[in-house]
């Protein structure tokens, strides 16, 4: 039974959450993280989005795994992040923002909006010093990990 008849607005025609979208609430409401109606990467430029690849080779010490993906980020006005993270697989995950191994926030979900950040957290944010550690049962000190940078600061 198909729930959604349109696909490209954040909900996929099977009702899962496409990429580049943050939605929220139920029914939900879908914003395309870069773009003005629909999500448009080319627009992921600025200090308000950051994009971070994840993979097991990054974690210390590194982990042999299948499990891969990124996160799209965008800063908004209110300091709040809105993400969207993909992943090879989503079975009993926990996505959490850290520095240097410390836990600062945890993601509700792979699409959503976290609280305003501190102005400290913000500086940590903006200077590449955040990471972003995905938790699975057989690692639950991190499965896939990568640092979130600026999309201004990453080299071509």
């Amino acid at each position: 039974m198909i729930l959604n008849e349109n696909s490209n607005d954040g909900c996929s025609k099977q009702c899962t959450i496409e990429i580049g979208y943050v939605c929220i609430g139920e029914p939900s409401n879908c914003t395309p993280l870069c773009g003005k109606e629909r999500f448009d990467p080319t627009e992921c430029t600025g200090a308000s989005y950051f994009k971070v690849d994840l993979s097991g080779n990054k974690v210390d010490p590194p982990v042999e795994t299948t499990l891969n993906g990124f996160v799209v980020i965008r800063l908004t006005d209110q300091g709040k992040l809105l993400y969207n993270v993909l992943l090879s697989k989503e079975n009993n995950l926990s996505i959490a923002i850290e520095r240097s191994g410390i836990e600062l926030m945890r993601f509700d979900g792979t699409s959503g909006q976290t609280r305003s950040l501190t102005q400290a957290e913000l500086v940590l944010l903006k200077s590449g010093e955040l990471d972003i550690v995905v938790k699975t049962d057989a690692y639950p000190d991190g499965e896939v990990f990568g640092t979130i940078s600026n999309s201004e600061s990453r080299s071509s």
